[in-house]
């Protein structure tokens, strides 16, 4: 998100455009969508033909209308995390994703919470992000293959707009995964090269060299690219739909666990 960060007063009036603009377009309430049964089994499948896709559609159009990018910055904060959660509790067994209950919790509460997972083809879990901000947490609890709600989540964006500067996120994101290293004995290790060497590793595109939180992450093994956490479906067969068509050579560096 590089580039969108604006003073305190901008934001706040972006705010106030941005929720003046959603309430123009807000759409009467339909009957109650029928929950799921648990039990069906995924479509083997997956796609987005038939899928129904209103809510990012109307995520998009709000976005095409903002009139700066503080305010397109505010609604990818506060309406793309409502808009994925619609569209992926909507399509989920279409898509051949499943909710994730946390630790104690159920699948109802999994379809609440907006927790979904992917059957990576190695045969581990990808978890999905589900805000456009919480890579980390997406990526890290992919790689130790634990639920994402055990893994930090600084909500960097919220706290960016609310007026912390973003140094001060960065710093207090570095120390949450040294209190979670200590509490679990999980710890990052940072590579200044891909690591391509590792079975399974986290890559990070960086897309703005003086702003880390800019980067983007994704779950990377040996040389391939594995999973992004970051798009609403599944990747398609060619393996590139849900990897922005990124290869190992677009990585600048990367992380392994210990």
């Amino acid at each position: 998100m590089a580039g969108l960060l604006a003073s305190a007063p901008a934001i706040a009036a972006a705010r106030d455009e941005a929720k003046q603009l959603h309430a123009t377009r807000r759409r009467t309430p339909g009957p109650a969508r029928a929950r799921r049964a648990p039990q069906r089994k995924p479509i083997p499948r997956p796609g987005l033909e038939g899928a129904d896709t209103s809510a990012l559609e109307t995520f998009t159009a709000l976005v095409a209308q903002a009139s700066s990018p503080a305010q397109e910055l505010w609604l990818v904060a506060t309406e793309y995390p409502r808009a994925v959660h619609r569209f992926r509790r909507a399509n989920w067994e279409q898509l051949g994703i499943e909710p994730a209950p946390a630790p104690g919790d159920t699948v109802e509460d999994a379809l609440d919470d907006g927790w979904f997972i992917q059957h990576l083809r190695d045969g581990t879990r990808g978890y999905f992000m589900r805000r456009s901000d919480d890579c980390s947490t997406a990526t890290v609890a992919t790689l130790a293959q634990c639920h994402p709600s055990l893994v930090p989540d600084p909500h960097e964006m919220r706290r960016i707009l609310s007026g912390t500067d973003p140094a001060t996120v960065l710093a207090e994101l570095d120390g949450s995964y040294e209190t979670f290293a200590g509490q679990t004995g999980v710890r990052l290790r940072l590579h200044s090269s891909p690591p391509v060497w590792a079975k399974r590793w986290i890559g990070a595109i960086e897309r703005d060299a003086n702003d880390p939180l800019a980067n983007h992450l994704l779950v990377c093994t040996g040389r391939d690219l594995l999973f992004d956490p970051a798009h609403p479906s599944p990747a398609e067969d060619d393996r590139q739909t849900a990897l922005e068509g990124y290869t190992v050579a677009d990585v600048t560096y990367g992380w392994t666990l210990e």
